[in-house]
């Protein structure tokens, strides 16, 4: 089944082309926080955490012989007959691995699939549109399934066929990261994980993360009284429950517990934890997260 195929089952009310082209123009806007690191890697055009050739004047030091000449401060040998080298920042390509959620939680609401393709495609267009070395790993529970580089800029790619994937927790583990990038998740975050455990793992090789939380108000703020016939969007199961008032306010205590959690554990890990309404503008949210700790940051 394409992506495609899978947003209409959802019954979507956007199409994959319409939201990849507001995705692209949007990242026209907003970016992925690339300001908030010190970036090393291959040539590029963002500042990097070493010494290279941009105009972007760093430091001075002594001449040693082997230095390249170009870069000797000709005026301070003028002033003091020593040959001093100018140090000028590196510029170098930033490094995104980026990780899209496709379990079936994610499909559930039309307007929660179609808001996680939004960001996902915003943090595409970002890394592109900014010459970044783009990862893209697309994974279903614990199974990571291939990358599809070229069918993600056409939005023709597939995704595993239904029961594929058997597990419901995301093992972070499993994807190869890039040491020193800037890891970037796009899911709803409704695994039963400690995320103490997972972000301690997750924070090393001197990466940033950027956790980029869906949901909607209905999972938030059900309105499951009464009798309800409750469907398992993982396993398929059915079940039949009595939903009082004091259920619904456990399940939301429960909910917002779990969510506490998590930006709790972000905060400790110097992680950016952000959770994006599907239900409300995108443009205005983005916005909001625009700051010193959130997912996005204008562009200049």
């Amino acid at each position: 089944m394409t992506i495609g195929e899978r947003l209409a089952q959802a019954k979507a009310t956007k199409s994959l082309a319409a939201l990849i082209s507001e995705s692209e123009a949007l990242a026209g806007q907003f970016r992925l926080p690339f300001n908030r690191q010190n970036w090393r890697g291959q040539t590029g055009n963002w500042a990097g955490a070493g010494i290279g050739s941009s105009i972007d004047f760093q430091d001075h030091r002594p001449y040693v012989p082997g230095d390249d000449p170009r870069y000797i401060n000709w005026q301070a040998y003028a002033r003091s007959g020593h040959y001093t080298m100018k140090l000028y920042r590196e510029e170098v390509r930033p490094q995104v691995d980026l990780v899209l959620d496709l379990s079936a939680s994610m499909f559930v609401e039309p307007a929660k699939a179609v808001r996680a393709l939004e960001v996902f495609y915003l943090a595409c267009h970002s890394a592109w549109r900014n010459a970044a070395l783009l990862n893209v790993f697309l994974t279903a529970g614990g199974e990571v399934l291939p990358t599809q580089q070229e069918a993600l800029r056409a939005g023709d790619w597939t995704l595993p066929p239904p029961g594929a994937a058997t597990e419901s927790l995301m093992d972070w583990r499993r994807i190869p990261w890039s040491t020193r990038s800037m890891r970037v998740v796009v899911s709803d975050f409704l695994f039963d994980q400690d995320p103490e455990a997972q972000l301690a793992d997750f924070a090393r090789s001197g990466s940033s993360i950027v956790l980029l939380c869906v949901h909607t108000r209905a999972e938030a703020a059900p309105g499951w009284l009464g009798n309800v016939e409750l469907l398992d969007c993982e396993t398929d199961r059915r079940v039949h429950r009595y939903f009082t008032r004091e259920d619904i306010d456990r399940y939301r205590l429960a909910y917002d517990g779990h969510f506490s959690r998590w930006t709790d554990a972000a905060a400790r890990h110097a992680a950016s934890f952000s959770r994006i309404d599907a239900d409300a503008s995108l443009t205005e949210q983005l916005l909001a997260l625009a700051g010193p700790r959130g997912g996005v940051e204008l562009c200049t």
